[in-house]
């Protein structure tokens, strides 16, 4: 959980959830979420689904994906908008696939961020000073039972 100041009048909150979809962590991802504070409670801004993704199916073939979620006010109107730059790994059989998504932009509007288009990479990378790079949980490999036993012993 982290909080974020999305407007000189509004705070947020952004949550990175990452859960293991099968027991081994061979199967795992990760969602973000953000939230307006209010005095009294949370409102949904926005849900990113599948930011993040690990899976491998054997000793061959694995995909990775992995976002950086980046917050700053872009257009200089005084309100933050979101940027998300996805990344895919895709191993098959010795084969390497590298892909990069062109950096979507999310845009505050009617009280939640929309899709707004994207933006240059390269326009991103001339305003790195001016964004937030947000905190993100990456593959987080779970232990087997016979792993922990073993350290447990030791």
């Amino acid at each position: 959980v982290e909080p974020l100041r999305l407007s000189a009048a509004m705070t947020g909150v952004h949550v990175n959830l990452w859960a293991v979809l099968a027991g081994s962590g061979s199967v795992s991802g990760a969602s973000d979420l953000f939230f307006k504070v209010d005095a009294r409670k949370l409102d949904k801004v926005l849900e990113l689904k599948a930011t993040s993704q690990y899976s491998r199916l054997g000793a061959s073939q694995s995909t990775v994906v992995n976002s950086t979620v980046l917050l700053g006010d872009i257009d200089a109107d005084g309100i933050a908008e979101i940027v998300v730059e996805k990344k895919s790994l895709e191993e098959s059989q010795g084969k390497r696939a590298v892909r990069s998504d062109i950096p979507a932009v999310y845009k505050l509007a009617g009280g939640q961020y929309q899709a707004h288009g994207t933006v240059p990479a390269s326009e991103i990378a001339a305003r790195a000073h001016d964004l937030k790079r947000l905190a993100r949980s990456r593959f987080v490999r779970v232990v087997t039972s016979a792993e922990a036993a073993a350290v447990t012993k030791n």
